[in-house]
């Protein structure tokens, strides 16, 4: 998925669920490219977040 951002095929990347919710911080050092990490509990918030990236 990374790569095809890097190439123009994507807009993003968004990395949503209860493993993103356990190691968002792991996630975020390790793979800075994906646009935003959310828990289940924000689940809601993805359509709201994706009109913005």
């Amino acid at each position: 998925m990374l790569r095809l951002k890097t190439e123009g095929g994507l807009r993003g990347v968004v990395v949503v669920g209860c493993m993103s919710e356990r190691y968002g911080d792991d996630l975020r050092r390790d793979i800075p490219d994906v646009d935003a990490i959310l828990g289940l509990s924000d689940y809601s918030r993805v359509p709201a977040l994706i009109k913005h990236i």
